[in-house]
């Protein structure tokens, strides 16, 4: 049985990858509505093509999600990009302790895109969402989200880009396409705002016992410690140079 999807909120610890707000927003009714209807696909974008069927989902998500932060275009915010295999959907979440007007430019983007407007609600007291649902030129569904917090702003000067993300995706897919998609939960990109890593949260059908075999095989890996105690989480270098980072839930 796979997790439901857990809603980021400033609230969540930094390195709980699952932590965050407990009930999903108004766009994932509409993500629903992009499944079970037939949908017209804007701007030229078109369903599944033979190519697309023959590549996993993963692998196929990975490409799509590049290939729309391309179509973005480098005025975008940073954006995360989230894969989530049981939901069978891309998000792209902006980065907390940006400004809520930068993180509002790759809403609005997106909007373009997909020619779809965009949802406004308060998820808190204090707390605001923007969002925006629509369909990939390869027929998956996507939704990008910014959200007003409360964490402390970034400071430094931001070096990636979405086109970075885009080549990051692509560095990182082939590697990514050995994975049995079936024990991934999550494949995750973070923009760190000077370079990016990749997070994967697996599937509960698996145990920590599991996951050297599983995600860490030919890689240099280590099981994270803290307090003096093994956590479950392993950090790697992927053979693109990026960092890699495997929690068991």
């Amino acid at each position: 049985m796979s997790r439901k999807r857990a809603w980021p909120c400033p609230a969540s610890a930094a390195d709980d990858p699952i932590a965050g707000c407990s009930s999903p927003p108004r766009h994932l009714a509409r993500l629903k509505e992009h499944r079970d209807k037939d949908t017209d696909y804007p701007h030229g974008n078109t369903p599944e093509t033979e190519r697309d069927v023959q590549m996993s989902q993963l692998t196929r998500s990975l490409e799509a999600a590049a290939d729309f932060l391309r179509l973005l275009g480098d005025g975008a915010g940073p954006l995360s990009v989230i894969v989530n295999i049981p939901e069978r959907s891309i998000f792209l979440q902006s980065r907390q302790g940006v400004p809520l007007a930068v993180q509002r430019r790759s809403v609005d983007l997106a909007s373009a895109r997909l020619d779809v407007l965009p949802d406004f609600d308060q998820v808190g007291p204090t707390l605001h969402r923007i969002s925006v649902t629509g369909t990939s030129a390869h027929g998956i569904p996507i939704t990008v989200f910014a959200i007003s917090d409360a964490a402390p702003r970034t400071s430094g000067t931001r070096t990636t880009s979405a086109t970075s993300t885009a080549a990051t995706l692509s560095a990182v897919r082939e590697w990514a396409q050995s994975l049995d998609e079936r024990l991934v939960e999550e494949f995750i990109l973070h923009d760190d705002l000077t370079g990016h890593h990749v997070q994967i949260i697996a599937a509960d059908t698996i145990g920590p016992g599991d996951i050297p075999e599983t995600f860490l095989s030919a890689l240099t890996w280590e099981r994270e410690i803290r307090d003096g105690r093994q956590k479950n989480r392993w950090s790697a270098i992927l053979p693109s140079g990026h960092h890699l980072r495997v929690f068991c839930i």
